[in-house]
């Protein structure tokens, strides 16, 4: 069962849609036609795909079986992580304006001790100056990396971009480009984050004198 499980299967799953021939699934895999012939033959053994004949042509049909849905999960959750690393790889090496703020910040100068919901789940909020935006777009679409400017989407990673004219500053750490620590605190104040300025004043000594909200019961 485990031999099933390889490159040409999972380009399979993730690039046939239903309806398509056999020799239509070979061209978007890149893989040749015996190859994909072969194992379109063996996932429809194991009940994951119906090929149909068509005229002088089969066609594939997904099965939605539970084997199908696990393999398919499996194939998303390896393609969500790649696309995870090619966005940090190219934050740290890319020369256009940019930097991480908001959420993605705070998990980022807290050293993961503060993990925001959005980042948690792969949202990241990525602030551009305005004239790098489209190559920035270019560059996404190049490593096939979701992003918005403020619909939703499912995609994970998803990058919500932010365009700004005005000059910004960056700072580093590891290599990613993020806010300052000083403005992501003004910020929290501003927010009323007293979470986070307490985990950020006991890594930075910044003498915040803050403390996390807290309900004393007596007992």
């Amino acid at each position: 069962m485990i031999d099933i499980i390889n490159p040409v299967t999972a380009a399979i799953i993730k690039e046939a849609k239903d309806g398509n021939t056999i020799r239509e699934v070979s061209k978007k895999t890149g893989f040749a036609y015996s190859a994909v012939y072969r194992w379109v033959t063996e996932l429809a053994k194991h009940n994951m795909l119906e090929v149909r004949d068509g005229g002088n042509k089969k066609r594939i049909y997904a099965k939605h079986t539970p084997l199908y849905s696990q393999f398919a999960g499996l194939i998303k959750s390896v393609s969500d992580a790649e696309h995870d690393r090619a966005f940090w790889a190219f934050v740290r090496k890319t020369g256009l304006k940019i930097r991480l703020v908001g959420g993605t910040a705070i998990s980022l100068w807290t050293n993961g001790s503060y993990i925001t919901g959005d980042f948690f789940d792969r949202i990241y909020m990525l602030e551009v100056a305005a004239k790098d935006l489209s190559n920035l777009k270019s560059e996404l679409d190049k490593r096939e990396i979701s992003y918005t400017e403020g619909d939703k989407k499912e995609a994970r990673p998803l990058i919500f971009l932010s365009a700004r004219k005005n000059p910004f500053l960056v700072e580093r750490i590891e290599g990613i480009p993020v806010m300052p620590l000083k403005e992501l605190v003004k910020l929290c104040k501003k927010l009323d984050l007293d979470a986070v300025l307490e985990q950020l004043d006991a890594l930075y000594s910044l003498d915040l004198k803050t403390r996390y909200s807290e309900v004393y019961t007596n007992v």
